[in-house]
């Protein structure tokens, strides 16, 4: 059973891995505030209360709420360049399967991560934290995978190739990121089921290969 983390007030010594964990803790409890308030409503006494620790203990690992935000930020795009690049490596699934794969554990991951996910979706047009070199990298990364998917089908003709595989790749991103972190309301209530089968198959058909339709 993996251990509960408890961040302490007491001044202790933590090896990197204990280090690295409690940061991580921080963060996703952080996002949580974040994701319900704007950047400059959130107080250094909020975070404090939100997390149960003292601000000497905070200030062990973030210097200061701008580091902490930015980190949030990072994560997510790390989280997820990981999870797509597992599955881009994979040498077992075609261009349409793994255009799958990669869209529904992308949208269910940014659902399960939702206040972190929220926290970027809302700095995404700012300039603060979303336009350094290292942020913009992230997100040319995310979109390279997916498009160099859609490259490979033209190239096997399995897509068709009059579109650009980036514009389509970061339209695909943006309409799962819009599903998963802002959820459909249907007559008042949140639609809790993922549509991502609905998304990925109206892409698709827009770019598949189906000689018997034409216009």
């Amino acid at each position: 059973m993996k251990k509960k983390l408890v961040l302490k007030n007491a001044d202790v010594v933590l090896d990197k891995s204990d280090f690295e964990e409690a940061r991580n803790h921080i963060v996703e409890r952080a996002a949580n505030l974040f994701a319900g308030r704007r950047y400059d409503q959130v107080t250094l006494d909020d975070l404090i209360a939100i997390l149960g620790i003292g601000k000497g203990t905070l200030y062990r690992y973030f210097s200061n709420k701008a580091e902490l935000y930015s980190r949030i930020v990072e994560v997510g795009h790390e989280n997820l360049l990981s999870l797509l690049g597992e599955i881009h490596g994979r040498e077992d699934l075609g261009p349409t399967e793994k255009l799958h794969e990669m869209s529904f554990s992308m949208a269910h991951f940014l659902r399960i991560h939702q206040d972190i996910y929220t926290v970027m979706a809302i700095e995404e047009p700012k300039e603060r934290f979303c336009r350094s070199d290292k942020m913009i990298r992230y997100r040319t990364e995310r979109i390279r995978m997916i498009a160099s998917v859609i490259e490979k089908g033209q190239a096997e003709g399995m897509f068709r190739a009059d579109f650009d595989p980036w514009l389509f790749a970061q339209s695909l991103i943006g309409a799962l990121w819009v599903e998963a972190i802002f959820p459909f309301l249907l007559e008042g209530e949140i639609k809790k089921e993922l549509r991502t089968e609905e998304i990925v198959s109206l892409f698709l058909r827009g770019i598949g290969m189906n000689p018997g339709v034409s216009g």
